[in-house]
């Protein structure tokens, strides 16, 4: 007879960690059954229409500029790892991202997140970029760092210098991957304004949107197969990026992009959030993007492309540049807003000759005596000298330092002194006939 005692006791359904095991593997069964409703169940608690709770946020038209809604947005906090966002920037205007590079000894000391990185592995940069900003790696940021500037520090240097010609007032980086450092600061203005510029760049914007990314694994692991930490691009079908952020002195931090069609015009529009410390960011993301933005403002379009909005006079040329607008430009609007909007156009001081495409001025819109926007205008056509100015230049330029320049303006001299001689003898007989 079989002791029950001793059979609960041996058997395996009996032990304990199988039974969490085989409890495990249900629980992992049933939600990857249920992912799309798990999916849909997480995005419609976010879409919830909330109060936005982080201590420092912006919404912002990534088209125009335009911001739709801000909190502390010039407040200097940690941007945790949405720093690289700047370095993926300068991978990608290095010019080297189909170039291959050696692992050196540095990455693979950096802790945290991780791609993984061994001494020696070889990676073009534009593996880097990818399997950095969907993996958030850490020590993919140092090997990107060496790649383009040769060390960390030098690269550093070349974040900040890119910060100050995109006109950050409130950022100071001190390292490529934004682990906690009290010299390493932005806002999240200064944030905004990067993002946008790196949505700009074709392969940037394609990388943020990735979802899964599968790299060559080294003699620890086979295949590296990497998700990104943004869950919004899995959850919720409007979102198209950018980056999550995390340290302890940083808070959850997040910039996250979203697109919709605008269903009078068929235009799709794009807006940029960025919310930092924030108790959620997933849900203060959306409540941004959807409700403070797609749902309070309609897309209008301000400027088109190739229209003559105006006319401006250049020194030296026939005729005034026919300023138009490079690309159409749509500003989100409130519901009657538009009739508050006034366009005003600022001329630049530019001299002929100027070639078709050349900035000749900049127009701005205002609500009210705010500026919500502004574009620069181009010249809608080559602009040449007048026939004038052409023909003085062409005497100047005729052998400036030769004999025939220097001989013209002896001729001229020597014709001055005689007019100037024989109207001294004519006044002379005059007055001997008078007397």
């Amino acid at each position: 007879m079989t002791n029950h005692k001793t059979y609960r006791n041996c058997h395996p359904v009996w032990n304990l960690p199988f039974v969490f095991c085989r409890l495990f593997v249900i629980c992992f069964l049933l939600f990857v059954i249920s992912a799309p409703a798990h999916a849909d169940a997480l995005a419609n608690f976010w879409l919830a229409k909330n109060k936005v709770e982080a201590p420092s946020y912006i919404l912002m038209d990534l088209d125009s500029g335009r911001i739709l809604a801000q909190k502390n947005i010039h407040q200097r906090r940690e941007p945790a790892s949405t720093t690289k966002i700047m370095t993926a920037l300068l991978a990608s205007e290095s010019g080297k991202l189909d170039q291959s590079f050696t692992i050196g000894s540095n990455p693979p000391k950096v802790g945290e997140s991780s791609m993984y990185l061994e001494q020696g592995e070889v990676f073009t940069l534009r593996q880097l970029v990818q399997g950095t900003l969907t993996k958030s790696a850490n020590d993919g940021c140092v090997a990107i760092a060496e790649a383009v500037s040769g060390t960390v520090p030098q690269f550093v240097h070349l974040m900040n210098l890119k910060a100050k010609l995109l006109g950050c007032h409130d950022t100071h980086f001190a390292n490529p991957n934004g682990l906690h450092n009290p010299n390493h600061y932005t806002s999240a203005n200064d944030l905004a304004i990067i993002a946008r510029a790196a949505l700009q760049d074709p392969f940037i914007d394609a990388t943020v949107r990735i979802k899964k990314i599968t790299l060559h694994g080294n003699k620890k692991i086979p295949l590296r197969i990497f998700y990104n930490h943004n869950r919004l691009l899995m959850h919720w079908e409007k979102c198209d990026g950018v980056k999550t952020g995390y340290t302890h002195q940083a808070g959850r931090c997040l910039v996250a992009s979203a697109t919709q069609t605008d269903p009078a015009t068929g235009h799709q529009w794009r807006l940029l959030s960025v919310v930092l410390h924030a108790p959620n960011c997933w849900s203060d993301s959306i409540n941004l993007l959807q409700h403070e933005g797609f749902d309070l403002f309609q897309p209008v379009r301000v400027a088109e492309a190739g229209k003559v909005l105006t006319t401006v006079k250049i020194k030296g040329a026939g005729a005034a540049a026919e300023a138009v607008a490079a690309n159409d430009l749509w500003l989100p609007l409130r519901p009657g807003e538009e009739k508050y909007l006034k366009a005003e156009v600022h001329p630049l001081q530019r001299s002929a000759p100027l070639a078709k495409g050349q900035i000749v001025a900049y127009i701005s819109w205002t609500e009210n005596g705010h500026k919500i926007a502004a574009m620069p205008l181009v010249a809608n056509d080559d602009v040449n000298y007048s026939t004038i100015y052409r023909a003085m230049n062409s005497l100047k330029s005729l052998g400036k330092n030769g004999p025939i320049y220097k001989s013209i303006w002896v001729w001229v001299g020597l014709a001055l002194l005689f007019i100037f001689a024989m109207f001294k003898v004519n006044a002379g007989k005059r007055k001997r006939k008078r007397r």
